[in-house]
Order: structure tokens, then sequence, then C-alpha cells
């Protein structure tokens, strides 16, 4: 019987589906159901979270329907404070499945508030607030006439949409929802928080799956009787955390349990549905690969990047130009459910936003993030957290010989160097549970040639010329043997290679970074060989009987590195020992870099074992 799982795609696997894949573009991710096309009317609706999603589909050129628009009087700059321009009407943020079919019903004249206007109409400070979208009027209004007829007005444009869009889009938020006891009306937020009501009896309710599932299967029954064609659902479900829980349990086994739920009811539902389809926004920003990358400093709020890849995701599944979902502007949560961290008993303090993976290195730094950056707009990838970049300068003491990580803390770049690389430059940060990757730093490559004597800058002639030889740098001895290179080089380059195991191997012990990448430096070009070192000893071969002792050495000091440490060398060498000049990084051969060529395929390496 032939296994199973033999020829199934690397998708499916989770070392190749997620650990070695980049996170911030997960191919095979999302099979649509159905296509999708930015000429078909969309809706949206749901939680925090779906602001942002709205934002990004209508910078992507999606027919975003607005079925609510804000009267001309009002100020463009303050149309999201009063609850315009956030969803397709002005309901606000829908956390609950109950919540939407509660809309939709009132909409289609099932249910109504006008016999008991208590129910909906809450009051604060004197003002009255409609208590089912309770942020859509800041100040509330003057009485609960004002609010009814308000609420009678909005009622019209939902039912509306309900019946003309092509898609609705929701995102699901929460399990967690407060219910008026005689009634059964649902609220998005608690007594309280925002207003309060005069005579109601108001219980805490924690939705199970069948009731979510039975609500979203009764929301696209409702529609689709007052429908020429069914409405088509797209769902997600809200990777935002919860704020605060009622339930009883601890804020994280509470916002699991929601989580949970939520998203097994809509993979179920889309797996049974037709007019159903669940689409993983969730996935895309929890993924453990991100290591927490596309949310804020509280854990909570997703940043704007993050919602700018759950876009390139939604794009590419339906064959839509990537370049489009671009990070949109910040357009600030309108958000009930935030409100409750006002309540906390303790003022939450900062927490250290851990990256994906956090880069250190010298002056070849600037070539390997050229090749970062070029293997992602290759795959049309236009905004990238997954790395920080932070080139070195050690100034007064060997780099290995800083005492722990920390010593990264305080860095700054060559002024040679700055106009090269300064825009990307980003402060160190010190987190727990990331990946390091250092580059360069004279391991192996030109730290061979180090050896015997520093490495000059070169000059320029008065015209600006290079003088071919002009300065030879460093006098390095010519070999004819492995033996004659260990001779030379070998005592002195183990111990180079041991301080520089154990320094790595300081920085996992400390537990700055759990897996640390080191990329060796490059040995220069053929050609950059021979104007600084001179034609005799290029042509003489005796840089391929050091390099063969530089493999040696490594091998015999770094064999026996943890899992933790993967030292990455180059193969890219001439028979002379050099590397092939097409990867020079212009045409002056004083240059002992190499172009951002030389470095794709160790790119695509290093990024895709990232784990």
């Amino acid at each position: 019987m032939n296994n199973p799982y033999g020829n199934l795609p690397q998708s499916r696997f989770w070392n190749t589906g997620v650990v070695r894949s980049t996170p911030v573009f997960l191919e095979e991710l999302f099979q649509p159901k159905w296509g999708i096309n930015q000429g078909m009317k969309v809706a949206t609706a749901g939680s925090c979270f779906a602001q942002h999603v709205s934002a990004s589909l209508m910078r992507a050129g999606f027919n975003v329907a607005d079925y609510e628009p804000a009267p001309a009087q009002i100020p463009e700059g303050q149309r999201r404070e009063y609850g315009y321009s956030l969803y397709s009407c002005r309901y606000g943020n829908i956390y609950t499945s109950r919540q939407l079919l509660q809309l939709a019903r009132e909409a289609f004249g099932l249910i109504g508030f006008i016999e008991r206007p208590e129910t909906i109409v809450w009051k604060s400070a004197g003002r009255y607030f409609d208590a089912l979208r309770p942020s859509v009027e800041p100040s509330g209004y003057a009485d609960a006439d004002a609010v009814m007829r308000s609420r009678c007005g909005h009622l019209l444009c939902v039912r509306r949409m309900l019946e003309e869009v092509d898609l609705l889009i929701f995102t699901l938020g929460l399990t967690e929802a407060w219910e008026d006891d005689a009634s059964g009306t649902v609220y998005p937020t608690a007594p309280g928080v925002i207003c309060a009501p005069d005579r109601l009896s108001v219980s805490f309710r924690n939705f199970c799956y069948h009731e979510v599932y039975e609500d979203l299967d009764s929301l696209a029954q409702l529609a689709n009787t007052r429908r020429n064609t069914p409405i088509r659902i797209l769902l997600t479900v809200s990777p935002v955390p919860l704020t605060a829980t009622a339930s009883g349990q601890h804020i994280l086994t509470a916002n699991t349990y929601s989580k949970a739920t939520l998203r097994s009811v809509a993979g179920d539902i889309s797996r049974t549905n037709a007019g159903f389809d669940y689409f993983p926004s969730f996935e895309i920003v929890t993924n453990p690969a991100l290591r927490g990358t596309w949310y804020e400093d509280n854990l909570r709020n997703v940043r704007s990047e993050g919602v700018a890849c759950v876009v390139r995701h939604f794009l590419a599944a339906y064959g839509i130009c990537a370049k489009d979902a671009e990070p949109a502007d910040d357009v600030g949560d309108q958000c009930e459910e935030a409100l409750l961290e006002a309540f906390s008993p303790l003022a939450a303090g900062g927490v250290s936003n851990p990256e994906c993976m956090q880069v250190f290195g010298d002056s070849h730094l600037a070539a390997f993030l050229a090749a970062y950056e070029g293997m992602w707009s290759r795959r049309g990838v236009t905004s990238l957290m997954s790395a920080r970049f932070t080139p070195l300068r050690w100034m007064e003491q060997k780099w290995w010989e800083v005492e722990t990580h920390k010593g990264f803390s305080a860095t700054s770049v060559k002024p040679e160097y700055g106009d090269r690389i300064r825009e990307r430059v980003n402060p160190a940060v010190v987190a727990s549970g990331r990946e390091l990757c250092l580059v360069g730093l004279d391991l192996l490559g030109n730290g061979l040639v180090n050896l015997h004597g520093p490495m000059k800058a070169g000059w320029e002639n008065p015209d600006g010329t290079y003088p071919p030889g002009a300065d030879i740098s460093p006098n390095i001895p010519l070999v004819g043997s492995i033996s004659e290179a260990e001779a030379v080089i070998g005592r002195a380059l183990c111990q180079q290679l041991r301080l520089k195991r154990d320094f790595v191997s300081k920085i996992i012990e400390a537990g700055g970074w759990r897996k640390v990448y080191w990329v060796a430096t490059p040995i220069m070009t053929q050609a950059t060989a021979i104007y600084r070192l001179g034609e005799e000893y290029v042509f003489s071969g005796s840089q391929v009987y050091y390099n063969q002792v530089a493999k040696s050495c490594f091998e015999r000091i770094f064999g026996d590195r943890p899992d933790s440490i993967v030292v990455v060398t180059h193969s890219h060498n001439t028979e002379y020992g050099f590397s092939d000049d097409r990867f020079s990084p212009g045409d002056l051969p004083y240059d002992t870099h190499v172009s951002p060529a030389y470095y794709d395929e160790i790119i695509s390496l290093i990024f895709g074992q990232a784990s």
C-alpha cells in the first residue's frame, strides 16, 4: 500500500509549508471556492480588524459599497469618528454572528424595538445613545426620538445592502456578548462602557459552536429570500485578541476558546454550504513563523504591514495584481471592545515586539540587503517586516570580544558606506525567541587575507583613475600545497575561528536569540584580487590551497556546533580560488565587496530556513 503522504505537495507539511516557507507570502494557502473581481459590489462588516481590510480593498480598486455615506456637512476628517466610511453601512463594529443576524432581521422587519425603545436607547451624562451601535454618535443624541429616527434610516440602508451586494465579507471577532434577559437583544458592548440602560437586566453570553453556525446559516437563508441570486459570504476570523473577558477564565484561554470556535465554524460552514467561503487572514497574521511580527507592541493591534500581507494573499488568490496591496493608511481602530482596557486594574507596560529576524553585518551588509529586497520584489512583495538590518562598526574592541548579545544595542554606520544603507538602518532590538543573522565579520572570505596583514583601502590618481597594482595589500606568501598553506595560516585561523564559535555560543547561551545564522564573508572577485594582491599571487593558485585549509579548519572548529548555529559558506570560486568577476559590485576593481547577485542563492536559503 502506498503511503498517502508520499506524493503530497510541500504546502501539506509543517517543515516545508511553514518552517521553511517565507511567512510574508505562503504558496497555496487559500484556494477560492468562487471567483471574485474588482467590478463586483462588495460589502464589509465585522469586528475592528474588518475596518483595515475594508480600507485596503478600496485602495486595491475593489467596489466596496457605501450605502450610508456621510452628509456633506461633516468634514471628511471627522467622518470615521461618526461611524461613516468604516463599513458599507453605519452599523459600527459587529463582533458576533448573533449581532449580524439580529441586524438583518431588524432590517427586514422581523423584529422591532418601537414598542420597547428602552431596549436600544441607553443613556450617559444626560445624552441618548443607540445601544446597538453606541460609538457612531460620539456625543450621543438629544433625546430618545432622535435615536429612533436615526436608526430607522440606518435600517433602510442595511436592507438595501443585503438585497443588492454580490459579496459580503464578514469578519468574525468574538463569541462573548451581552444580552437583554427579557428580549434576547444582543449588544456590542457591556453596560457602562459607553452608556447604560435605565431599566434592563443584561447578562453575559458566550456563544457556542452550534449557535454561531446556526446564526450564519440563518443569515444566508434570510438574505436569499429577498434576492434573485444567492448572496455570497466570505468569512474571516479576526486575529485581534480579546481585550478582556467576563467568562471567568484567564484571558488567554478565553481568547483561545473564542477564536477556535469561530475558526471551526468558518471552516465547517464553508465546507458544507456553497454560499460561504473562508479566507485565512487569521492564520496569516498569527503564523508562528512570524514571532508576532505583524502585531504592535500591545500584541493586539495588527500593523499596517500585516494588513497589507493579508490583502496580498487575498489578491493573489483571485489573480489580481499584488502590487495593489500597499499598506493602508493608519485608519485608527474605532473599537468599542478596546475600551475595556481602561477597566484593567493594572496599566499595561510596553512589550518589545520581536521581528522575524535581526540581521547584523559589516560593510558586506549593503549587498546582502539589496539581494534580500530583490528576492521579495521579484515575488511582487513591496512591504516587508520579516527582517531588520543593522550595520556594525567596532571602534575600540574586536567585535567577537563583546561579552553578550546586549553589546549589539549600540551600533552605527561606517561613514564610507552610509549612503548605501542608511535609509534601511534599524536600531537593534534585543528580544527572546528570535533569529539572528550575522553577515561577514571576517568569517572566512577576506578574513583569510587579513591574516597576513590589514587590507588597505587603495588610492586614486589625481585624475580619478586607479592604477592596477598601485597598492598591493597585503603581501601573502606563495604556497604550492595544502601542507604549506597549513603551516602559514592553520594555527592562526583555527584560533580565530574558535573565538568566533565561542562568541556565537555565548549569544545562544545568553538567551538573546534562539538561532544564529552566520553568512561567511565572501572572497573578493578575481579582478579585484589581481589589483589588490598582484597577478603573481593570484595566478600562482596559492589561494586555492588557503581556501582548502580554511575549509578544514572550519570543519574542525565548527563541526560539532549545535543545531542552533547555522553557518552559510559560499561556492562561487574561480579556478584560482576567488569569486567570479561577474559578481563584481561595479567597474572599479579595487572594491573587495561583491554584488547583490552573489547573495541571491544565500538569501533564499537563509529565509527559507528561518524557523
